[in-house]
């Protein structure tokens, strides 16, 4: 083994955790390098490859509280290039935002359909065997960032934690 591949989240605190411990480890003890630094949310994205002829997307995912993890992406040349980095926010926001038509992917899907207009033929849902993460697009992704040289030090590897863990904003509330 000669290098290790993780998704850096968005996600769980607690399976990002886990992840990026599990990525450390055998990263500290079986390989020089690890990467990619940050690959995009759930890699869903490049799974849109397999689908021609799309133009936007937005990746959807639960983050609770009526909220998702999410990003834009747009289709240049067959390839998603991000349009709106990694944040949360509500899925009616972004889709106030994106352009026409844009398809929406992620396993977030079925926790926001109430936010999904029923009435816009732009808005198109993928089918959900789409939606699920796969492992195998981050070895993808790992490996051809890998091939361009695009490392992080293991020591430096952090998890994409877009917003404080649900524990710290009550704490916050509770003390104000």
């Amino acid at each position: 083994m000669q290098e290790v591949y993780v998704s850096a989240g968005p996600g769980s605190f607690t399976g990002l955790r886990v992840g990026i411990t599990v990525a450390k480890t055998l990263a500290f003890a079986l390989a020089p390098k690890t990467g990619p630094p940050s690959p995009p949310p759930r890699s869903s994205p490049q799974r849109l490859r397999s689908k021609g002829g799309w133009q936007n997307a937005i990746i959807v995912l639960d983050a609770k509280r009526g909220q998702i993890f999410t990003a834009r992406y747009t289709n240049q040349n067959g390839h998603p290039v991000e349009a709106e980095p990694a944040h949360l926010d509500t899925l009616t926001a972004m889709l106030a935002r994106a352009p026409r038509p844009v398809q929406l992917i992620g396993d977030g899907i079925p926790f926001h359909q109430s936010a999904i207009p029923t009435d816009d033929p732009g808005v198109i849902i993928l089918p959900q065997p789409m939606w699920p993460p796969r492992a195998a697009i981050v070895a993808q992704i790992g490996l051809r960032m890998a091939r361009a040289g695009q490392f992080t030090d293991a020591d430096k590897l952090t998890p994409l934690y877009i917003r404080r863990p649900e524990a710290e904003e009550k704490w916050e509330q509770l003390h104000k």
